[in-house]
């Protein structure tokens, strides 16, 4: 019978001869030689992590059961609340990454996985649908294109809405077909529901230099560009934007143009005349880059745009928003003033790219980012890794290695998560000097 240490020998093994880590992934299941992999103890004084993670969601009903996907490629499960996850098998024959999802809620065999990269914005090949929970995929009719959401109408189970990098699309059919209901060369980079119960309202934006708000008003079968307040970066140019929404109030919804290091507006009247709350960055600690390493930009690192950007909106607090780029940061005055939780070196993995509240406990408050998913339950100040079994390590050729010797021994060099080591024990991270930043200006203002 073939050991755990043996089976993952032969996994990193085929991952560290490749070019690079794709969609392939292992599927492996808790059994009586197998166990899960657990998040790698960090030794380096510098944040660690596992994978990136781009979007996760959670079932209808149970508050156990999430649903995660990596830009690398890979559909992951979890009905334990995170403590553990496993990679569905349906994922390894798919040749793209993987960038969002959707749960049918009257049925959670069915899955809805739009792939590509919306990191790097492209490898896509649309959407493709699950009706045995991930066990396997089939392309659906919307192909060619990266996904970057896809959401269920609430009144109709068989309307799906999805927004892509060629346009906004629409399937009235349980996702059989899909028509364009937004011009085709429209590149979108969020997509929102109104927070109402039940409510047809949707609100998009793209992923331009002077981003583009849209809304609709029927559930995204037509579309109308929104400019009334809304202004963007002339100076720090990083494309895109994100939209929050909130339950507290439906009629308060924030949009966030990234470029200028995050210019917040809000609209009180459901998304259609917006205030600016606060303007582009002017490297004070009263009016910060938002989306860079630093406040200031003192150390020249001014941020990756669209890479990495997300927003949220508290559920009982239509005033309280956070925002991550690469640091975690709270307003609690609409986003007039911002206070920094944690710093992107040290207290959680930077480069983030969805941030939520659990609809079942708005104490617990998600992370999902390049170092995989991570839990607050203290409002956003310190933070605990949620990644046990997420396999998604980016790895390039000739970056790792095996002993000859032992075969507990092992030695990975990963993409945005530094190098680690594996021995008998478990997996590590490995102290190196370059790997290090300075400790520069960790005031909380």
């Amino acid at each position: 019978m073939i050991s755990m240490n043996q089976k993952i020998y032969t996994l990193l093994s085929i991952l560290l001869f490749g070019i690079n880590v794709s969609a392939q992934l292992a599927n492996w299941s808790p059994g009586t030689n197998t166990s899960y992999t657990n998040f790698p103890v960090n030794v380096s004084g510098q944040i660690n992590g596992a994978c990136r993670i781009v979007e996760m969601k959670f079932h209808a009903t149970d508050p156990n059961k999430l649903y995660a996907v990596t830009s690398e490629g890979g559909f992951f499960t979890s009905t334990n609340a995170g403590t553990n996850w496993t990679a569905k098998a349906g994922t390894e024959n798919l040749t793209g990454s993987c960038a969002s999802l959707c749960i049918d809620y009257t049925n959670d065999q069915v899955i809805y996985l739009g792939s590509g990269d919306p990191s790097y914005y492209g490898n896509g090949s649309g959407v493709y649908k699950s009706t045995n929970g991930g066990a396997t995929f089939t392309a659906t009719t919307l192909t060619g294109c990266l996904v970057v959401e896809i959401l269920q109408d609430p009144n109709n189970p068989g309307t799906f809405i999805a927004a892509t990098n060629k346009g906004i699309y629409k399937s009235t059919n349980n996702g059989t077909t899909w028509t364009a209901s937004t011009a085709t060369n429209i590149p979108f980079c969020d997509l929102k529901r109104n927070a109402a119960p039940n409510s047809s309202i949707l609100y998009a934006c793209t992923r331009e230099n002077s981003c583009r708000y849209y809304r609709s008003t029927d559930f995204g079968a037509t579309w109308t560009q929104i400019t009334s307040g809304i202004v963007t970066s002339a100076t720090f140019i990083q494309s895109g934007g994100r939209i929050g929404v909130t339950p507290a109030d439906p009629n308060v919804v924030y949009f966030e143009a990234i470029g200028g290091g995050g210019i917040i507006h809000k609209s009180t009247d459901g998304g259609l005349t917006f205030t600016v709350m606060k303007g582009e960055g002017n490297g004070t600690a009263a009016n910060p880059y938002l989306t860079f390493y630093d406040f200031d930009n003192a150390n020249g690192l001014a941020g990756q745009g669209n890479y990495n950007n997300c927003i949220t909106v508290d559920v009982a607090n239509p005033a309280k928003i956070w925002l991550q780029s690469h640091n975690t940061w709270v307003s609690v005055d609409s986003g007039v003033t911002w206070t920094r939780l944690t710093y992107w070196a040290y207290e959680l993995h930077t480069d983030m790219h969805q941030i939520q509240q659990s609809p079942f406990d708005s104490s617990k408050l998600y992370s999902c980012n390049d170092g995989g998913i991570w839990l607050s339950t203290n409002g956003g100040t310190n933070w605990v890794p949620k990644s046990d079994g997420l396999y998604a390590y980016e790895t390039y050729a000739n970056c790792g290695r095996a002993s000859n010797t032992d075969k507990n021994a092992i030695s990975l060099g990963t993409q945005d998560n530094g190098r680690l080591y594996r021995n008998a024990t478990g997996w590590f991270t490995r102290i190196e000097a370059a790997m290090i930043p300075v400790k520069r200006n960790l005031i909380i203002f």
